[in-house]
């Protein structure tokens, strides 16, 4: 079964996130679809529409649910090139510098991609 990252298709972080992790999944193990998308077609909200939006979701079988940093690394570990620095996220503490980076360039995507989001649907 594929992993279903859900992804703000209206954010630039997001989309160039989904297009590099797109190239390296060479098993075809993660299926990308909008926030948008899964708002229209999922009648049961079990997600806040603000907190979908502040940061990556990745929906693994039909009950664990990852969010921000712990997305990304799930991610990683299933595209190929990216295994070991997916592996090595794992390792004790790595979550304690992991998050907050995260944390940082999701607050600060606006400013970040200024010149491709002059429409500020990129803040939150």
């Amino acid at each position: 079964m594929k992993d279903i990252a859900l992804y703000d298709r209206d954010c630039i972080l997001c989309q160039k996130t989904r297009n590099k992790l797109e190239r390296y999944d060479w098993l075809s193990k993660i299926e990308w679809v909008s926030l948008q998308d899964y708002e229209i077609h999922n009648r049961i909200y079990i997600y806040n529409k603000k907190d979908l939006r502040r940061e990556l979701h990745l929906l693994a079988g039909e009950d664990r649910i990852y969010r921000g940093f712990f997305a990304v690394r799930r991610l990683m570990i299933k595209c190929p090139p990216l295994f070991l620095l997916g592996a090595l996220s794992y390792l004790p503490f790595a979550s304690l510098i992991g998050k907050p980076v995260y944390r940082y360039i999701a607050d600060r995507r606006h400013v970040f991609f200024r010149s491709n989001c002059s429409d500020r649907k990129c803040s939150i």
